[in-house]
């Protein structure tokens, strides 16, 4: 499913991509070639022109770290089990190199409806201008979620303008966004909202990587990405 899912989001962008394997030894190289091999001739080459294959040797989250960084890649597609939590990989990929990172479990159709989850202020925006960008490209349509966590008027006009600004810069790609603004608790408002409005993505923000809170969010992304058996995309903040 992971494989699927991210040819057809390099077919939906023209983009070039790789599929990697990593193994532990060079005599396994061979099999591991032959099996992604296999699986890129499942693909037209008119389909996806631009798809490499590579098996690296040595350590899994070391050698997926390495090739994330010298192919100057955007975005890392990890598989899942239905149901897992935030896994040592994809934490990997998001703390050490910052680089949005896409947790697929289960095969899914075309990504129609997309649910950006974002936080007020300078931390959402990461992933609203990602997720949008990505929306853009498969012609997607857009929910941005917001849950007020402080009370009082103040702070409700605050998150009000967090989700207009969010709003304008979907606009600016070209996309029609909703808005929807809730009360806590944020985690499960957020796996209702994800649960009951019929989307096939969602999108969370992550802090930056080695930022101090990353031990405290890497809990709260687990209970979502283990509540959701979405495709879930996590954008790390800018530094």
């Amino acid at each position: 499913p992971a494989v699927e899912q991210g040819v057809r989001l390099l077919h939906s962008m023209r983009a070039p991509g790789t599929l990697l394997s990593v193994v532990e030894n060079r005599s396994a190289g061979r099999e591991a070639r032959e099996a992604l091999d296999g699986l890129r001739h499942r693909w037209p080459e008119a389909h996806v022109p631009q798809l490499e294959v590579r098996v690296r040797v040595g350590e899994r989250v070391e050698e997926v770290l390495r090739e994330a960084q010298e192919g100057h890649h955007e975005l890392v597609v990890l598989g899942r089990s239905a149901h897992a939590a935030l896994g040592t990989m994809a934490h990997a990929v998001l703390e050490q190199i910052g680089l949005p990172t896409l947790l697929v479990g289960g095969s899914r159709g075309e990504i129609a409806r997309m649910l950006i989850c974002t936080a007020a202020g300078e931390p959402g925006k990461s992933d609203v201008r990602f997720g949008g960008r990505l929306a853009a490209r498969l012609g997607s349509q857009v929910a941005v979620l917001h849950v007020q966590t402080e009370s009082g008027a103040a702070m409700r006009a605050r998150a009000e303008r967090h989700l207009e600004q969010a709003r304008a810069t979907l606009h600016a790609l070209g996309l029609r966004a909703d808005t929807i603004l809730e009360n806590p608790p944020v985690i499960e408002r957020i796996l209702e909202v994800a649960r009951s409005g019929g989307y096939d993505m969602l999108v969370i923000g992550a802090p930056a990587p080695r930022s101090p809170v990353q031990l405290r969010w890497r809990d709260a992304a687990s209970r979502i990405v283990a509540g959701v058996d979405l495709p879930v995309l996590i954008v790390p903040m800018e530094d």
